[in-house]
């Protein structure tokens, strides 16, 4: 009998302790994630000149929805296409099926702002690609039910491919028509199917580096509308991309000179 009373004596006197411990130190739980800069509110690259929100989508242009796919951007800085091998030999199908720029783009989104020209409203002008990165993107603004079709020229025109992407740098967008396997004609197509006016960004493949001041690719845009006329202005943060002027695109460096032989 008395060893039954103590074990209930000594369950009790456990039971009080832990109670009281539980009073001096109170369960804790994390503290709520903070939310995420969402699509109309994401912070704007850094410039001269400070920081600030920007409209993600500009007034009057579509698609402004952030994919669920796309991991927000780690910083609101600018930074410029990575380092890719350059190719040696010319393209073939199977070298363009395995350059996945896309999922390149799609790493440096993750990082921050990826750089965009503008493109002009001529019907054709020049540029040539960042180097070493072997690429350059440029933004078009395309009315709605309007069509832009881009080609590209150059002395070796089958080093070269074009692809197309959507702010968040997707090439499903409906009315995106490019060439799924390549026939050495470099050349997109956009048809808005929608009310608004939508940018578009075209990107120039180069990995050869064969485009330079010296040797620049030309780009040939047909347009169903008079760009003098309506001329949507290119937002200067839209999704992934800031658009900078054709000054930030830095001259490739010229290729060191060969000794003479003997």
């Amino acid at each position: 009998m008395r060893n039954s009373t103590r074990s209930i004596l000594t369950a009790l006197a456990l039971g009080c302790l832990a109670m009281g411990l539980r009073a001096q130190h109170p369960l804790t739980h994390p503290s709520p994630e903070p939310a995420r800069p969402g699509p109309e509110a994401r912070p704007g690259p850094a410039r001269e000149g400070g920081h600030g929100l920007v409209q993600s989508a500009a007034p009057g242009l579509g698609h402004p929805m952030r994919p669920a796919t796309l991991m927000p951007a780690m910083s609101d800085r600018l930074f410029m296409p990575r380092a890719t091998a350059r190719a040696s030999v010319i393209p073939t199908p199977a070298f363009w099926g395995q350059r996945d720029l896309l999922s390149e783009i799609r790493i440096m989104a993750r990082r921050g702002f990826i750089p965009v020209l503008p493109a002009r409203n001529d019907p054709e002008f020049q540029g040539y690609s960042y180097v070493p990165a072997g690429w350059i993107a440029y933004g078009f603004v395309v009315p709605g039910k309007q069509k832009l079709h881009v080609r590209l020229y150059h002395p070796n025109t089958g080093w070269f491919r074009l692809a197309m992407v959507d702010k968040w740098g997707s090439a499903a967008r409906e009315g995106m028509l490019y060439n799924r396997i390549y026939t050495g004609n470099p050349e997109v197509t956009y048809d808005n199917p929608g009310k608004l006016a939508m940018a578009v960004y075209v990107i120039v493949d180069d990995p050869g580096w064969m485009s330079t001041p010296q040797n620049p690719f030309t780009l040939k845009v047909d347009r169903s509308w008079d760009p003098k006329a309506e001329a949507p202005q290119l937002p200067e943060v839209h999704g992934i991309w800031a658009k900078v002027e054709p000054s930030a695109v830095p001259a490739p460096a010229p290729a060191p000179a060969t000794a003479p032989a003997g």
